[in-house]
């Protein structure tokens, strides 16, 4: 992005902006480019900043980029990072999944996504308040951040962290039984315990748009390429890649 672009996206995403947008539409903020979706915003969770970028199509612009781009109709979604919903929102409007299973670990952004949910009219949907780890045993940590973007799970507890309940990847998979489907995940670093989880999660995943994150694990630091190639590893290939957001298939 331009210096100039990054100065009015500054401007337009400010907080005096994000309160006049919530002013003006209630909270139930419409967004400029993903047509006919509008998000409940009410929650605490969500700044000012956030919700001036849904309005002018900013929040998560490279992720539904892409799903729109990539993937294919009737497809089964998991969507690992919920957040409050919007990307399964879109999905659903545009892509008509068959099902679509959304986790995030943060429970106050639960209430959140089955409002965005209902208020655009998903279906065939399903909500997991957990966080993704190596077994369902292990001990992950959430830190609430500022808002619904700078939350961190971590496998060290810190001050002010939660415990959280967790689950793999391959477990989702199996509990839901559906076959072949797209990975969406944006989970601040836990893409690397879905690469350790001994059951393969990823083998009937025939898409993954992911937002991968610099993270650290048992006291080791993994880059966001170093992450991707491990990926690559194991059987993707590279079809897409705008910052650190990548869309990996077979």
């Amino acid at each position: 992005m331009s210096k100039l672009k990054l100065f009015i996206a500054n401007i337009l995403c400010s907080k005096p902006v994000g309160n006049f947008l919530a002013s003006i539409y209630n909270n139930k903020i419409p967004s400029l480019k993903l047509k006919g979706l509008k998000f409940d915003c009410s929650s605490e969770q969500i700044s000012p900043h956030t919700k001036a970028q849904i309005f002018f199509g900013i929040y998560e612009s490279a992720e539904y980029r892409f799903c729109n781009k990539y993937i294919p109709a009737s497809a089964n979604i998991i969507e690992l990072g919920s957040s409050i919903g919007l990307i399964s929102s879109f999905v659903s409007q545009t892509k008509a999944p068959k099902n679509i299973v959304a986790i995030e670990a943060n429970p106050e952004l639960i209430p959140v996504i089955n409002a965005n949910f209902a208020l655009n009219r998903v279906k065939n949907y399903k909500i997991i308040n957990k966080a993704i780890g190596l077994d369902k045993s292990e001990n992950l940590w959430f830190s609430k951040g500022s808002d619904n973007t700078t939350g961190v799970i971590s496998d060290k507890q810190s001050d002010g962290a939660a415990k959280v309940q967790c689950t793999t990847l391959s477990d989702i998979v199996t509990q839901e039984d559906f076959g072949a489907y797209v990975l969406i995940c944006d989970i601040e670093g836990g893409e690397v315990d879905i690469l350790k989880d001994k059951n393969n999660g990823l083998s009937s995943c025939d898409l993954i748009i992911m937002e991968i994150h610099r993270t650290e694990r048992a006291d080791r630091t993994y880059s966001v390429d170093e992450i991707a190639d491990d990926i690559i590893a194991i059987g993707f290939k590279v079809l897409d890649r705008f910052g650190n957001t990548f869309v990996f298939s077979k």
